[in-house]
């Protein structure tokens, strides 16, 4: 038994994902900053909630790399701690509740990394 399936208006689709590729390669190098400025006030929020007793995992929290990086059509950059406990502290274990630092920090980054997305977004125009 066979089964045949055909899509028509496909070679639209294509156009407009290549049209949306393009638009977000030449919104890409305004968007760094953005992404830099959030992931920077991640770092500092996350470093006022961690629960801390030595001060290990605050002092290991940081940004890889320390720029954003902008690759093709997405900006990377990550924000975390380096301690071998902190995903413990993050999600918690059988024995201990969640102490969530990093969670919190990026839920209050997000407004205004959104709010400024979106006057980049305004400025440049709809995607394509």
């Amino acid at each position: 038994m066979t089964i045949s399936v055909r899509f028509d208006g496909v070679d639209h689709l294509i156009g407009l994902a290549d049209g949306m590729a393009q638009s977000a390669k030449e919104i890409g190098p305004a968007v760094v900053p953005i992404v830099a400025a959030s992931a920077l006030r991640v770092e500092q929020v996350a470093k006022q909630f961690v629960p801390y007793k030595t001060g290990a995992t605050r002092d290991s929290i940081g940004l890889d790399p320390k720029q954003p990086r902008l690759r093709g059509t997405a900006v990377e950059v990550d924000v975390g701690a380096e301690t071998h406990y902190a995903p413990f502290l993050e999600h918690g274990t059988a024995r201990m509740a969640p102490h969530a630092f990093l969670g919190p920090a990026l839920d209050r980054a997000t407004p205004d990394f959104v709010s400024a997305l979106e006057l980049v977004l305004a400025k440049h125009g709809p995607l394509r």
